[in-house]
């Protein structure tokens, strides 16, 4: 009797689909034009999530193409889905926030029903995302005594912090959608993300693969590196997919133990792709002059420098920013002042001040002494305005760290490496 009913509750969800959705095709943005493309939910969703499905992955990539474009609803629905809601998640708390998009459709497959809810993480947009990207955080003392919090939406310490508190709200908020559900079909997630979207999903579907009440599909793109665990590679049913000329999929240094949860699928377009590319995007895939040199010398100086995350939240004597002399105290406090204006409050948290009275009454001199994260804040910052093509005076830097802002910015002018043609290109054609 039961598996009447749900036979019978399948063939209305279809028909009610069918009236609702008529004849139109789901499509992206690929290149600069609208892209159809066929997902074919009531199979691909009752199918293995610990294998990796292109058809899953190219609609997973068009939802995020059209994200971009502030029209993932559209997308969204032309596929069937209701209940699209889309929130800032973690807004009013600190940086740790995300756009977030969770809609859902019940579908039906061999008499048995179950209930897809998309949850699409787009890449970072705001200031505040940039500074979450490189809030590495470390589970020392001094990371808490600067910060002045105990960070208690930090689950998981292995994991990069900015993207596992971030990660967790959203948990709560996909938990929270799906008991709102008028169905009693088993959840299903579908789960993608884009950049820092990716490397937030990826850690979602950590936690989703061990939940027994759901079933997770992830699909990641263009995602930073975002834990130190051991048994990040065991697994099974989140794909990270990469262009390996990407500057932003070479974040967080692998010296450093980060590394990605689940599988990597990856390929260079620069070595394999190229002509290809061409047809795809209707022109040629452009890197920055030296982008490699770029990529690896910001690498090379941030190891050099900083030789675990552990370092970036420890005082070094050695590491300071030294203003003029001043013939008077009153002076140099003014100076102090003046210095400590120019700082964000992230900054402040990183750095100290102190005013020195010279020997044989030479003066006074401002030291601002500075720890590896002072700089990475400097890096949000100067990142998230280039993007925006805008200019940024940066702040003062301890010498030690002066050369690593200015290759940063070569290195991330990604440009096609880190476009949804490239990443389109990998799924569609480089990886068969």
């Amino acid at each position: 009797m039961r598996r009447k009913l749900i036979a019978l509750a399948c063939l209305i969800i279809v028909a009610a689909i069918f009236v609702s959705c008529g004849q139109s095709s789901p499509y992206g943005r690929i290149g600069g034009n609208d892209r159809p493309f066929v997902m074919d939910l009531e199979s691909k969703f009752f199918g293995d999530n610990t294998a990796f499905n292109q058809d899953i992955a190219v609609a997973s990539l068009m939802v995020m193409s059209r994200q971009f474009y502030g029209q993932g609803r559209q997308v969204a629905e032309s596929m069937g889905f209701e209940g699209f809601v889309v929130r800032e998640i973690g807004r009013g708390r600190d940086n740790d926030l995300k756009w977030t998009a969770i809609a859902h459709r019940v579908v039906c497959h061999n008499d048995e029903e179950r209930v897809i809810v998309l949850v699409a993480i787009p890449g970072a947009y705001g200031i505040e995302g940039w500074l979450s990207n490189l809030d590495i955080g470390a589970d020392t003392p001094e990371y808490f005594e600067l910060t002045g919090r105990q960070h208690q939406e930090w689950l998981n310490r292995y994991n990069h912090k900015g993207i596992d508190v971030t990660a967790n709200r959203i948990i709560d908020a996909i938990k929270d959608y799906v008991r709102g559900i008028d169905s009693d079909a088993r959840p299903v997630l579908w789960i993608t993300g884009f950049s820092r979207g990716g490397a937030i999903a990826s850690v979602i579907g950590a936690y989703f693969e061990h939940d027994p009440d759901v079933i997770s599909f992830t699909y990641a793109f263009a995602n930073p590196a975002t834990t130190t665990s051991s048994t990040a590679h065991e697994y099974q049913t989140i794909f990270n997919i990469i262009n390996e000329d990407d500057f932003a999929v070479l974040m967080w240094p692998d010296q450093w133990g980060f590394t990605r949860f689940g599988r990597d699928i990856s390929i260079s377009i620069y070595d394999y792709g190229q002509e290809a590319f061409r047809r795809l995007a209707g022109e040629g895939y452009t890197l920055r002059t030296n982008h490699f040199d770029n990529a690896e010398a910001v690498i090379s100086e941030i190891i050099g420098l900083i030789p675990n995350r552990e370092s970036l939240y420890i005082f070094d004597e050695n590491v300071y920013f030294a203003s003029a002399d001043f013939a008077s105290r009153d002076e140099a406090e003014a100076e102090r002042r003046r210095l400590d204006m120019r700082l964000r409050r992230e900054h402040r948290q990183f750095a100290e001040f102190y005013v020195y009275e010279l020997p044989n009454n030479g003066g006074y001199r401002v030291v601002h002494y500075q720890t590896p994260a002072f700089l990475f804040v400097s890096l949000a910052e100067l990142i998230y305005h280039d993007s925006r093509g805008r200019t940024h005076a940066l702040p003062y830097f301890a010498e030690q760290f002066s050369q690593i802002p200015i290759n940063a910015i070569s290195a991330f002018d990604m440009g096609h490496t880190h476009s949804p043609e490239a990443y389109y290109l990998i799924i569609t054609e480089l990886l068969e």
